[in-house]
């Protein structure tokens, strides 16, 4: 079983690693694009306990290592995404408001 809770891998700006944490904020992005119509607060809570489940499926599989920077990450990304469609969505109401 691989655990990693080093958080200098942040600071880690070698090529692959910078393209793997890209990677992954991107893969995770359009989970919180689902999210939006829920409070911020699920949304979070969601979006911690997703990738929590992701990270535990690996360490227990042992296909994977289980990584806080993964966590911090991928969750981030969701949040993101979820903050991200909500102004979208807020912008198109107020453009189809404006219209009425």
């Amino acid at each position: 079983m691989i655990v990693n809770f080093d958080l200098s891998e942040f600071l880690n700006t070698y090529y692959a690693n910078i393209e793997m944490m890209i990677m992954n904020f991107v893969v995770f992005v359009p989970v919180g694009y689902l999210l939006r119509h829920y409070s911020w607060i699920k949304a979070v809570t969601f979006a911690l306990c997703t990738v929590l489940c992701i990270e535990t499926i690996q360490l227990i599989t042992q296909t994977g290592i289980f990584d806080i920077v993964d966590i911090i990450i991928n969750t981030t990304a969701i949040v993101f995404g979820y903050f991200v469609s909500k102004l979208i969505f807020k912008e198109k109401q107020n453009k189809i408001s404006e219209q009425n």
